[in-house]
């Protein structure tokens, strides 16, 4: 991620966070408008790409939640897709993970201006 995002004002590439995108669906659907170049978007054009890719519209389709490939993987297991929730890890995450994670974070991102949050 370090090495991309640094990179990203030499590149054609819009860089956005899972927890952006919830935080403002709408506003989010229009940054891509207008990064694409499009003509503008209205609120009420963007709210139905919003609700057509939502968590939740996703995961019950079979193009997207790779449902198809039941048959050769443990679903049970490990499911292609959780539940689409900020700050998910926390449930997975002992303390004394999440500061590991946090302290290598820090290390590997310390000259980077990107911001993670892990909430909304």
């Amino acid at each position: 991620v370090k090495e991309f995002y640094q990179n990203t004002r030499d590149m054609d590439v819009l860089f956005m966070k899972y927890e952006d995108m919830h935080a403002d669906g709408i506003g989010t659907v229009k940054k891509i408008n207008d990064f694409c170049d499009l003509p503008t978007l209205t609120d009420d054009l963007a709210a139905p790409v919003v609700e057509m890719s939502a968590f939740k519209t996703m995961k019950n389709d079979y193009t997207c939640n790779h449902s198809w490939l039941n048959h050769v993987r443990k679903k049970t297991e490990a499911p292609f897709m959780r539940k689409g929730t900020v700050g998910d890890w926390a449930n997975y995450f002992t303390p004394e993970m999440s500061d590991m994670f946090d302290a290598k974070s820090r290390d590997m991102f310390a000259d980077v201006e990107l911001q993670f949050s892990d909430s909304l």
